[in-house]
Formats: C-alpha cells, structure tokens, sequence
C-alpha cells in the first residue's frame, strides 16, 4: 500500500509516471477485500 501512495503521489506531481500504478493497485486490493468478504459471508 505504501509503494501505491507514492506511486500516486509521484503521478500527482509528475501525470506522465506511474499512470496505471495506483489504480491497479486498488483493484487487486478491492478484489481481495471481497474474495475476504465472500468468505465471512458463507461462514455466517
């Protein structure tokens, strides 16, 4: 997450570096997040 935030801020300065970087990030963070989620769902 760490390496995310400063590719994003690098981005904010510098729009031509790291322009999938961040969001690619928090795609695959999201996907885990739910992948977690689903298994907490059908363990209920």
């Amino acid at each position: 997450m760490a390496a995310a935030s400063a590719a994003a801020i690098i981005h904010a300065i510098f729009p031509f570096v790291f322009k999938t970087t961040a969001s690619e990030t928090i795609k695959r963070l999201n996907k885990e997040i739910e992948i977690i989620d689903a298994k907490g769902s059908s363990d209920s």
